[in-house]
């Protein structure tokens, strides 16, 4: 079933230097963060209703290179498997409504493990003001730390996907990089 890495992602962004054959990354997810303030990026963004969920996944916990510890919301699969989702939310956090949609791709893909990734570490925001706040203190080194985290807990043999929305789209790009 995932025979390679599978990316879905919203958007990438790439720099090419003029003269250059060589693909330079630019720190695209930081870029992207600037459009944290502009009231239309804002705009295009709905409030999170309040929804009634009763979350079913567990709370994981791993150490990160960074001597702290990251957090996701963990969907096991019923069988032993080697198959993972990565789940990047958007830039209010890992809400309910995040958790809620893993719990949806939980149960159609058969026999894969989903881990909701938590960049904001605990942090939730419910206006569009506060999403741009952290979506903009986020750093990419500590994003990144949290995604090699989660990558060393499920092992080397692995076989991941990667889905995300705005924010995450951009993470899930990332993770993918980096796997």
């Amino acid at each position: 079933m995932f025979q390679q890495f599978i990316l879905f992602s919203t958007f990438s962004l790439f720099l090419f230097s003029c003269g250059e054959t060589q693909l330079i990354e630019k720190d695209a997810t930081e870029k992207f963060a600037n459009n944290a303030g502009d009231k239309k990026f804002q705009e295009k963004h709905d409030i999170p209703k309040k929804i009634d969920f009763t979350p079913k996944g567990i709370k994981l916990e791993v150490p990160t290179q960074d001597g702290k510890m990251a957090t996701g919301y963990l969907l096991p699969s019923k069988e032993t498997s080697k198959n993972y989702l990565f789940v990047f939310h958007e830039w209010y956090g890992l809400n309910d409504h995040i958790k809620k949609e893993s719990e949806r791709l939980h149960q159609e893909l058969l026999n894969t493990n989903v881990i909701a990734i938590d960049l904001y570490d605990g942090k939730v925001a419910s206006k569009p003001e506060d999403a741009g706040k952290l979506m903009k203190a986020t750093s990419t080194e500590r994003a990144k730390s949290i995604i090699r985290g989660v990558i060393a807990s499920i092992g080397r043999d692995a076989k991941v996907a990667t889905i995300g929305w705005c924010f995450g789209g951009g993470w899930s790009l990332q993770s993918s990089i980096m796997l």
